[in-house]
């Protein structure tokens, strides 16, 4: 897979979608020629001559080809490893430093993890396991960066700590999810759809064989007339599909019958398939000779399989009564695709009758199943950058309140002349200057008559009661930024879903939403008064 900045993944997504359409073009001119062709296959009575079945191996030659060509990996961000242990490292650091020590003071993260008795033991268990060794890890080279030792040394308040537990988690959740999306963004699972829908292996050995014993061609391919019978290699793969058309045995002796391709290969024995991969081989080679495939959409995979249907619903034979059915039966059709010349038979393959919605031409569906899993790679692929967006995100704002919740205390002091700003509102009552009091609002409020120093400072009771209001119903709603945006428009935090652009940030717990943005709040206060710069993200 390639990796990719998930900033212009918009632009890799326009320029694929462009192509595909000039593909999809494409194959819609070269379809209706075919089919022009098949219209103008003969149902007379003769036997089959030279180029008689061209356009039907035209036909199967553009499935191959589409099912041979390369199917591209969608365009993924980076895994999140940086992210991950950065977000590891934070949260051990500040929930369990003991465990942290062990950890880093072992020869190796899962030594220490081993003890049952030790504080690693007992703190890494099952997943947590994970990101004790992601943060081990990243301690090796943030132990001596400057920000790190920042947070490392701080005496961070209960609220910070809650703030950046919460962050430290969201990150590594989503993180998680990344990694199951990147693991379904792959072309992998489409390729080798397609490699069964075209069969053995073109080598002149690979043999081309049924699930039960086949007596004859009619067996193999066959039979539309009385005691009608699917053919029992009929449909299941497009190399078994042309042998039945084009093949040449001991009845059909016509080595071009198919046109442009001249078999000079042994007869196929029907009831050994001996003979029958190097035939195909050249049958292959020849379809390859005018391939100008070298890769596949989703799109152009379902217009080549609908291609192939109207084929076998054309009807061939007298009246064109014979239907679903590759090849053209002669005269009445009514002896199968047996390949004689001058009988009621014919150079065909026949599906069987189709009685219900089911699909007999398994390498149809299989081609169908591979343009489906070329969307929901590409759908999970969507899905990873946006993740990989809220997770660079949410460790900006981890970061950026770890660096300033550790500078506060200290900065705090400087500006109030050694007595620290209250960190909640139990402790309004502990400030006896009104500057003091009126800076921590609106959690507090000064209630003396005057700016004389006293114990006039009290919990605002009202903000109180407000805040809680809000938490218990998520407070106030906010508008949708995405709701009336146009699909080319639909970017960030939005995704395109059930045609209208949709809100998809990551949603945290309401409870934490407030205690985080009115900390971060309280901090900007701080940082701004006292001019001091910081850059998150740094370690």
């Amino acid at each position: 897979m390639r990796q990719k900045s998930s900033t212009n993944a918009q632009e890799q997504v326009a320029r694929r979608e462009a192509s595909l359409t000039r593909s999809e073009q494409t194959l819609f001119v070269i379809t209706g020629l075919l089919m022009a062709g098949i219209a103008a296959r003969p149902t007379g009575a003769a036997g089959p001559a030279a180029g008689t079945y061209a356009s039907d191996f035209a036909l199967l030659c553009n499935a191959l080809n589409v099912a041979s060509a390369q199917v591209p990996a969608p365009e993924v961000p980076a895994e999140p490893t940086d992210a991950e242990e950065a977000a590891a490292l934070i949260n051990i650091t500040l929930l369990s430093p003991e465990a942290l020590a062990e950890l880093t003071g072992s020869s190796s993260a899962e030594t220490a993890i081993s003890k049952p008795s030790s504080t690693a033991g007992k703190e890494c268990v099952e997943v947590a396991a994970s990101n004790c060794v992601k943060a081990a890890n990243r301690h090796k080279t943030a132990k001596t960066d400057k920000a790190y030792q920042l947070i490392k040394g701080a005496d961070f308040s209960d609220t910070a700590r809650q703030a950046l537990a919460a962050q430290a988690q969201a990150v590594l959740q989503l993180a998680t999810e990344l990694r199951a999306e990147l693991l379904k963004a792959k072309a992998d699972t489409a390729q080798k759809l397609l490699r069964q829908a075209v069969g053995p292996a073109a080598d002149g050995n690979a043999a081309i064989t049924a699930t039960t014993p086949i007596a004859d061609r009619v067996a193999a391919c066959g039979k539309s007339g009385s005691n009608a019978a699917k053919g029992k290699l009929a449909g299941e793969s497009i190399a078994a599909d042309l042998l039945c058309i084009c093949g040449k045995d001991s009845q059909q002796t016509q080595a071009a019958v198919c046109g442009s391709v001249s078999i000079s290969d042994g007869d196929i024995t029907w009831a050994t398939m001996a003979n029958g991969p190097a035939q195909w081989k050249r049958l292959h080679d020849a379809c390859k000779t005018h391939n100008k495939a070298r890769i596949t959409t989703a799109a152009t995979i379902r217009a080549t399989v609908s291609a192939v249907l109207q084929a076998t619903a054309g009807g061939s034979g007298g009246n064109n009564a014979k239907t679903y059915m590759l090849g053209a039966a002669l005269g009445t059709g009514d002896d199968g695709c047996d390949g004689v010349a001058g009988t009621n038979g014919g150079c065909c393959v026949y599906y069987g009758p189709q009685t219900d919605t089911s699909l007999a031409i398994k390498w149809a569906q299989k081609m169908l199943g591979a343009a489906d899993a070329i969307e929901k790679a590409q759908a999970a692929a969507q899905k990873a950058f946006r993740l990989a967006e809220n997770i660079q995100q949410l460790n900006k704002t981890m970061t950026t309140i770890a660096l300033m919740a550790a500078a506060a205390p200290k900065q705090t002091a400087n500006v109030a002349g050694g007595t620290a700003l209250p960190q909640n509102a139990d402790q309004c009552e502990e400030l006896t200057k009104s500057a003091e009091c009126r800076k921590k609002s609106p959690i507090c409020k000064w209630e003396g008559t005057d700016d004389k120093d006293g114990p006039h400072c009290k919990s605002n009771e009202t903000n109180v009661a407000k805040q809680e209001t809000q938490a218990g119903t998520g407070g106030t709603k906010k508008t949708s930024e995405c709701k009336d945006k146009q699909q080319k428009d639909c970017t960030g935090n939005c995704k395109w879903e059930n045609n209208a652009c949709n809100d998809c940030s990551f949603i945290v717990n309401k409870n934490f939403a407030l205690i985080a943005a009115a900390f971060v709040s309280f901090l900007f206060s701080i940082f701004s008064n006292l001019r001091i710069s910081f850059y998150p993200d740094i370690f």
